[in-house]
């Protein structure tokens, strides 16, 4: 969906700063749909993987974390 046609304001031009941060929430919206979807299929993961891989999975994420930096706030 085009956000910038859901709630028209004639007259309005937002700044590049408020379509930066609309982009950014944008970003956060998608993240948090996909982070829903990782979560429904947590449990399948654990049945059919077994206890060995859960270290695995923590180590892979701790490293994504670091390399992208997606400990830290955004704003």
């Amino acid at each position: 969906m085009n956000k910038r046609r859901y709630c028209h304001l004639q007259g309005f031009e937002p700044s590049d700063r408020t379509l930066r941060y609309i982009e950014q929430m944008n970003d956060t919206v998608e993240m948090a749909s996909l982070l829903d979807k990782l979560i429904s299929i947590v449990p399948f993961f654990q049945i059919f993987a077994g206890r060995g891989t859960y270290k695995t999975a923590e180590l892979s994420s701790t490293g994504y974390q670091i390399t992208t930096g997606s400990c830290t706030p955004t704003l």
